[in-house]
């Protein structure tokens, strides 16, 4: 697998798998995919205000609101993908530290 994808294919690769996701939330991935996060966080927080939304998920909402708010820094993903760079969770990122760390530890290996 090339360490490089160029071009428009990430974008390509994500859109599949948001096909996949809730209507109402594919939107949302899509915006953070194309560097919208301050559309997201503003979206969220009107959301949050919206009278039929229940307190469990008002909290929920605006608590995510605020860690996005917080790390939108660090949330340039379309800069990210036209670089070519892969965007992966923190459970995959932490499984292939696993899978290096025990591959290097087998007998003979350095």
């Amino acid at each position: 697998m090339p360490t490089n994808i160029s071009g428009k294919r990430p974008m390509r690769f994500w859109a599949r798998r948001l096909l996949r996701v809730q209507p109402g939330w594919r939107r949302v991935l899509l915006q953070m995919l194309q560097g919208q996060i301050t559309t997201v966080i503003a979206d969220l927080t009107a959301l949050a205000t919206h009278p039929k939304i229940s307190k469990t998920a008002q909290k929920t909402l605006i608590s995510v609101a605020a860690y996005y708010e917080r790390n939108q820094t660090y949330m340039r993903y379309d800069q990210y993908l036209s670089s070519g760079w892969p965007i992966a969770s923190g459970v995959i990122e932490g499984a292939c530290r696993h899978l290096v760390k025990d591959r290097c530890e087998l007998s003979g290996m350095r």
